[in-house]
């Protein structure tokens, strides 16, 4: 009772368009929503034919996407038995849209994130079921995205797995830095991508994932630019190099303290991307085989493919490790 007016008690009440149940568990709002994308996807199925695949695709985003993406942050925590007719519905549309029968599963859609976290499952089984007496384990991974979401309880799975590997030994996660030229997490890579054009098993794909792989199977396609064109490895060190989160000496002295001095071997300059591509004496000879006339850094680092390639060049043949 308020101000001496008694309130209804009811089990579910509508707040800007979210149905909240007294339990929270978001069931109403899911069937409310499935019978608005359900005419929406029908209407769709019905004018199909005359629409060209973009004007299909502008459908999709402004009458089916947006209403599931609606206050989604709140009722994604749904049950998946709740979920499943909302999934069905969302796999259906895109079939409309391609006008093709497409099953997503992750032996065809499968995140950087999702198979990290499945590699790490997998070395967890691997140990838990060897009989090699050693008692202290660590399991060595360049996806920081996955330890952190391990770390913040999003991994229920994973962390179960390497609970049962800490009932008879001691386990350590450690993060690695990717394409630094560590031998075990290059030849790591090497394997993955072999095995990328395996068969893989077909898993269930969950609805958050589903909503990703269709937001971007929807996503118009752009052109690449010069940089994106280039090699896993010659991004990487292009990125460090524009960013300056580094291993060279100024970041590493002034960020972690793990370099001495932040003074390049030259005695000259602080180490900085600048000074190793423009000016360090002791690299003269490789930026001169590199660049025979002087070239300025934003040409080095912002340029053509042709420039770009030629700076991943000079920093291997310098044998730096950035």
């Amino acid at each position: 009772m308020i101000d001496g007016n008694l309130l209804e008690k009811v089990d579910h009440h509508k707040v800007l368009g979210v149905h909240i149940d007294n339990n929270l568990s978001w069931s109403t709002h899911i069937e409310q929503l499935s019978k608005l994308v359900s005419k929406k996807v029908y209407l769709l199925s019905r004018i199909k034919h005359f629409l060209n695949c973009q004007a299909r695709k502008l459908f999709f985003t402004a009458h089916i996407q947006s209403l599931i993406d609606y206050a989604s942050t709140l009722w994604d925590s749904a049950s998946d038995n709740s979920l499943k007719l909302l999934s069905r519905l969302h796999k259906r549309a895109l079939k409309v849209v391609l006008l093709k029968q497409t099953t997503l599963t992750d032996s065809d859609y499968i995140t950087n994130y999702k198979a990290e976290a499945e590699a790490l499952m997998q070395a967890a089984s691997l140990v838990q079921d060897s009989a090699d007496p050693c008692y202290q384990v660590v399991f060595l991974s360049d996806a920081l995205s996955v330890l952190q979401a391990l770390e913040n309880d999003k991994l229920p799975q994973l962390a179960k797995a390497l609970q049962m590997v800490r009932q008879t030994r001691r386990v350590v996660l450690q993060w690695i830095p990717a394409h630094c030229g560590i031998p075990g997490n290059e030849r790591a890579d090497e394997l993955a991508k072999e095995g990328a054009v395996e068969d893989q098993p077909e898993n269930s794909v969950s609805f958050s994932e589903q909503k990703t792989i269709i937001k971007a199977l929807m996503r118009p396609r752009t052109n690449r630019d010069d940089y994106h064109t280039l090699s896993r490895e010659q991004q990487v060190k292009l990125i460090r190099l524009r960013t300056g989160h580094n291993r060279l000496n100024a970041h590493m002295n002034r960020k972690f303290k793990l370099a001495p001095s932040p003074t390049c071997a030259c005695g000259q300059e602080d180490q900085t991307a600048e000074h190793i591509l423009q000016r360090c004496p002791l690299l003269d000879e490789e930026r001169k085989e590199v660049w025979p006339s002087p070239t300025p850094l934003q040409t080095k680092l912002y340029g053509s493919r042709q420039e770009l390639e030629k700076t991943t060049t000079f920093i291997t043949s310098a044998g730096l490790i950035v």
